[in-house]
Parts: structure tokens; sequence; C-alpha cells
């Protein structure tokens, strides 16, 4: 088994603008990439698997990506800790102007991005999940969410499963469930 975590393009240390496309399509471009080879950073070896079956895992921001791949058939299983099912949902802790300015000033160069880019993600029209049902396969989804949590807002997930058919583990929780749960 191999597993991959993926730099979004213009993020920390990648090339590229942010959000230009939706950052599933950056997930796509890596999973193109496993049947041509890579390099194992570690040992310097040279891999490639040729008909490769992905099981993906998202949290938070990286839920959407990961629910947008659902629908591909070379992708068995998506596990989504707290996903953003739906961008243009605010939440009660961090409304998307909050999170802008988080991310423009906070983390500087961390994250390129146009303002016209962040307000089309804003809007759902790239990389929403409730925006692109039709292309979601629900029976392959598995998320978990806490209860009470202020982040992303439970009901954004509720929402989603019920309307495609993936099933939705409530965690007892105020917590956000984010990466550290993956």
């Amino acid at each position: 088994y191999s597993s991959f975590l993926v730099i979004y393009r213009g993020s920390f240390e990648s090339a590229g603008e942010f959000l230009k496309e939706p950052p599933h399509k950056d997930l796509e471009i890596v999973m193109r990439g496993i049947p041509k080879g890579f390099r194992d950073a570690w040992e310097g070896t040279v891999h490639a698997i040729k008909s490769p079956t992905f099981y993906i895992f998202g949290s938070s921001f990286g839920g959407s990506p990961a629910l947008m791949l659902s629908g591909r058939k070379d992708v068995k299983k998506v596990v989504a800790f707290a996903p953003v099912a739906d961008w243009r949902v605010d939440s009660e802790e961090e409304s998307m102007d909050f999170t802008y300015d988080i991310i423009k000033y906070g983390y500087t160069d961390g994250y390129r991005f146009s303002d016209k880019n962040w307000d089309r993600l804003a809007a759902g029209k790239i990389g929403n999940p409730a925006s692109n049902q039709s292309k979601i396969d629900g029976k392959k989804i598995l998320i978990f969410h806490g209860k009470r949590e202020k982040v992303i807002p439970m009901q954004t997930s509720t929402d989603f499963a019920k309307a495609t058919g993936a099933i939705l583990v409530p965690i007892n929780t105020d917590e956000h469930l984010g990466l550290r749960y993956a």
C-alpha cells in the first residue's frame, strides 16, 4: 500500500495559483501519475502501480475534494471527517469572510489565490459537492461529523448524506474533526 498527502497547487511549496482549478483536479493529477511511476522520497526507488484502486481520506477543506472524487471508477471508498459539503453555507465560527482573511493575510504566501477564484469557491461554483450531486457516488462515502461543532455545520453533512445516500456517523462532540482524526 502507498499513501500520498497532496499539496494543492498554489499552496505552500507548490507552484501555481490556488483555486484556479477545483482542488479535486489536483488530486486527479496525482492519481493519473501513479500508474506512470513515482519516486519514493525516502528510498529513492521508483514505483508504478498499474491499476490502482484509491481510498480517499479528507477532512475539513480537504473533505470537499474527497467527496468530489467519489464518482470515479478507480475510487473504492471515500472517508470524510467534517467535510465542507457546501461552500455556500457559512459556519457559526468561521465565515467565508473570516476564513478569507486568515488564509490571505495569516498565511501570506502560504496560499496564493485571486479574489475572483475565492469568490467562485464561496459561491459554490468550483469544487462544491452539494452543487455536483450528479457526479457523487454516495454509496462509496462515509462521513464522520461532530454533532455540535461550530467550524463546519453538521447540517451540511446531514443534508449531503440524505441527498446522495452517503453514510453519516454523527460523533457526540463539539470538536472540529480535522486531519488529526483521519
